[in-house]
C-alpha cells in the first residue's frame, strides 16, 4: 500500500514538473533582435526603442524586441546581409544605404523628382512598391514594413546666396549618392565625406556647402557654419526609409503577432514624421536666431534646377538599365504617380 502511494505521489510530482516546464516554455516570449545604426541618444533611435517596447506591451509579453543602436549588432553597410542571414531579425533601413543591393528603390532619391512633402514621398514610394514586382524583388528574403519619406533636401552654403545652378559653379560641396552628378552638371565640385568629417571640413572651408535636410545639419551642428539656406519649394529630393524583417522569421510568427508589429510600425511612421517636422522647425528657428539668410526660389528658378538634374536622371536610368533593370519604366511610373498625387 505504501509502495503504491509512493508511486502515485511520484507520478504526480513528475507530471507537475513536466506540465510546469511545458507552460513555462509556452509563455516564454519570442525574442527578436533589431539593428539600428542611429546613435542611442538620437530622437530617431529613441522612437525606435519606444516602438519595440510598445510591440512587447501590445503582444501581451509574447514578443520581446531588443534594440541594438549605434551599429552595435550590424554595421550600416552590412544591414541587408545581416538581416537576410538572421544576424539581426529586423533592421532600420534606407533606400540610399551604403552597401545595399537596392537600385530601383533609389528612384525617389533622385534630386528634383517633384516631391513636395514627407507625406507625399511616403505615399509615392509605397504606391510604387505595392504596384511594382521589380521594386519588391530587390528585397529578396525580406519583409518590408513602414515605408516613409524622410525630410526633404535643401541647399545650405557657407558664404554666399545660391538661387540658380550657375551660383554653385566652382564651389566644393559635400555630396552623397545621386547628388554628385547634379553638382557636376551645374559646374560645382562634389566632395564625398564621412559624417565625422563634415564639421571640420566646413569650418576650414575645405568645402563650401551641403545639400541635405535640416534635421541632419542641426543634429551634427553644421548648421552653425552654413549661413545661407536655399529652399527648393517642392523639395530637392528625399530618401525613403523602412524596416526590413527576416522573411523566414516573419513567416513563423502567428498572424496576430504580425498584425501587432505592422500596427506599431505604422504608428512609428506617423510619430517619426511628426518628430522630423518638429526637428526641421527647430533647426530653422535656430538658424533664424543666428540671423542666417533664407532664400525662396521662384518657379522659374526651380525649373532651372530641374533642368540641370535631367542629365543625372538619365545617367541613373542608363546605369540601372545596363544591369538589366527596367529603370525607364520605373522612372516614368514615378512621374505618373507624382502628377496624379492630390495637390
Amino acid at each position: 500500500m505504501f509502495k503504491r502511494s509512493f508511486l502515485v505521489t511520484l507520478l504526480i510530482v513528475v507530471l507537475s514538473a513536466v506540465t510546469s516546464a511545458f507552460c513555462a516554455e509556452q509563455t516564454k516570449p519570442i525574442e527578436l533582435r533589431l539593428a539600428d545604426w542611429n546613435p542611442p541618444k538620437s530622437g530617431v533611435a529613441q522612437i525606435t526603442q519606444k516602438m519595440a517596447d510598445t510591440i512587447g506591451a501590445r503582444s501581451g509579453g509574447r514578443l520581446k524586441i531588443t534594440v541594438y543602436p549605434g551599429e552595435s549588432l550590424v554595421k550600416m553597410a552590412e544591414v541587408f546581409r545581416g538581416v537576410q542571414t538572421g544576424v539581426a531579425d529586423i533592421s532600420y533601413c534606407t533606400a540610399a544605404l551604403i552597401g545595399s543591393p537596392l537600385e530601383l528603390n533609389k528612384i525617389t532619391s533622385l534630386p528634383f523628382m517633384g516631391l513636395t512633402s514627407m507625406e507625399m514621398a511616403s505615399a509615392v514610394h509605397e504606391k510604387l512598391f505595392n504596384g511594382s514586382p521589380e521594386i519588391r524583388a530587390e528585397f529578396q528574403g525580406l519583409k518590408v514594413l513602414g515605408f516613409r519619406g524622410m525630410p526633404l533636401y535643401h541647399g545650405h552654403f557657407v558664404k554666399k546666396e545660391v538661387r540658380v545652378p550657375a551660383d554653385i559653379k566652382g564651389l566644393k560641396l559635400i555630396s552623397s549618392g545621386l547628388w554628385g552628378d547634379v553638382i557636376s552638371s551645374a559646374g560645382g565640385a562634389p566632395v564625398s565625406l564621412g559624417i565625422g568629417d563634415w564639421y571640420m571640413s566646413l569650418e576650414r572651408r575645405l568645402v563650401e556647402g551641403h545639400f541635405v535636410h535640416y534635421p541632419v545639419a542641426y543634429v551634427f551642428k553644421t548648421i552653425d557654419l552654413l549661413k545661407y539656406h536655399t529652399a527648393f519649394g517642392g523639395g530637392a529630393s528625399t530618401t525613403p526609409d523602412c524596416f526590413i524583417f527576416n522573411l523566414d522569421t516573419w513567416n513563423k510568427l502567428p498572424g496576430d503577432l504580425q498584425k501587432v508589429i505592422e500596427d506599431v510600425v505604422r504608428w512609428r511612421t506617423a510619430e517619426i514624421t511628426k518628430f522630423d517636422r518638429e526637428e526641421e522647425q527647430r533647426a530653422i528657428d535656430y538658424a533664424k536666431s543666428k540671423n542666417h539668410t533664407f532664400i525662396s526660389l521662384t518657379p522659374e528658378q526651380i525649373k532651372l534646377w530641374m533642368d540641370v538634374a535631367k542629365p543625372a536622371h538619365e545617367k541613373w536610368i542608363a546605369n540601372a538599365s545596363a544591369k538589366g533593370l527596367p529603370a525607364r519604366k520605373i522612372y516614368e511610373e514615378v512621374q505618373r504617380i507624382v502628377k496624379a498625387y492630390p495637390k
